[in-house]
């Protein structure tokens, strides 16, 4: 098992049969465990889901994006999905 800390200081797990299913449905992900981690660690940007889930969310590459779904249980959490994208993000305003 695997751990990050969140910004807002919560331990986040990543269990190795998760990360394996993971890298199944999403094989371009299998050389991006540290990169998934450092996601939770030192994000881009964090936002809120519709579901309770959080999106951490960093660039990895110049127009490429690791976005690591998690989820808060108390006082700790752990990693639910992930995905890289190379998206366009609109700005607000």
């Amino acid at each position: 098992m695997r751990t990050a800390r969140s910004k807002n200081g919560a331990t986040i797990r990543l269990p190795d049969e998760r990360w394996v299913h993971i890298t199944e449905e999403h094989s371009e992900l299998a050389g991006y465990l540290h990169d998934v981690l450092e996601t939770i660690e030192e994000p881009s940007a964090i936002y809120a889901g519709n579901q309770a889930e959080l999106l951490a969310i960093r660039e990895i590459a110049s127009g490429k994006f690791l976005v690591v779904i998690y989820k808060r249980d108390r006082s700790n959490g752990r990693i639910r999905d992930n995905g890289v994208s190379s998206p366009s993000i609109p700005s607000v305003g």
